[in-house]
């Protein structure tokens, strides 16, 4: 299930931040703090709104801590949207879910990094 999720469901939100922040960015962000980062990721799951929840949102102005923050929203929204957890789940867990999700998304950044290193 797991690689499952890593395959297909990461992989839109994968690419947006991909694209929207480590190819602006050179291909290197730093982690922003990450509780910060998974309660604010937390609150725009609980209340969607136009800075994060649109399907293209305006990212002109936005931190490298906004673009993180998209990526766990739209991880935990698809998750819930396909079963892998429950809402129930998310109203009990949704800090500890939102920590693990920016794990992922560090680990990919790290994957990223070592494939790019490679390349050159």
């Amino acid at each position: 299930m797991f690689k499952e999720w890593l395959r297909y469901i990461l992989q839109g939100s994968w690419m947006e931040f991909r694209r929207d922040c480590l190819a602006k960015a050179g291909g290197v962000v730093a982690d922003p703090d990450k509780r910060s980062t998974a309660e604010k990721a937390m609150d725009c799951v609980d209340n969607v709104g136009p800075d994060f929840g649109l399907y293209h949102p305006d990212k002109k102005n936005w931190t490298v801590q906004d673009h993180h923050v998209r990526f766990i929203m739209t991880v935990v929204l698809d998750g819930l949207l396909s079963n892998l957890w429950s809402s129930k789940d998310w109203d009990a867990r949704g800090l500890e879910i939102s920590k693990a999700v920016y794990e992922v998304l560090c680990f990919l950044k790290a994957s990223y990094d070592t494939v790019e290193e490679e390349r050159d």
